[in-house]
């Protein structure tokens, strides 16, 4: 190999290493962010979920559904501040034997990297209902 050669050599190694840095900034780095919020989305949902489920089963009994369900996403390391609940438990006119049900409403501000919010407006605020027979 001349001189000629190795030069050229040398500086398409410097080129690639150039496209690899441009290839994982602007394509990769996103979709790992977006993988990230992805997985952040999937696990607040199935946390609000199961506090709706547990703030059913608490109504049927006719417990502190709102002590209850903000207990359980505390729990999960979610802020339980960015929960609403809500549901037929209210009303205050449950029998025995008839279902009550419990929704929780939760605001995914401040917990995704990308603004999902501006891209897909539902990807913002979750939401669960569970339903349980009254006791």
């Amino acid at each position: 190999m001349n001189t000629t050669q190795r030069r050229k050599a040398k500086h398409m190694a410097g080129v690639v290493s150039v496209e690899l840095a441009l290839v994982m900034t602007f394509l990769l780095m996103p979709l790992f962010i977006g993988v990230l919020d992805f997985g952040q989305i999937m696990h607040a949902q199935y946390v609000i979920t199961r506090a709706a489920r547990e703030g059913a089963v608490t109504a049927s009994t006719n417990g502190n559904v709102d002590l209850t369900v903000r207990n359980y996403i505390a729990a999960s390391n979610l802020n339980p501040g960015q929960a609403q609940v809500s549901g037929s438990f209210l009303s205050g006119t449950v029998m025995p034997g008839n279902p009550v049900s419990v929704t929780v409403t939760f605001d995914m501000t401040g917990y995704m990297i990308l603004p999902w919010k501006d891209i897909v407006p539902a990807l913002s605020t979750l939401s669960a209902t569970a339903e349980a027979r009254q006791r």
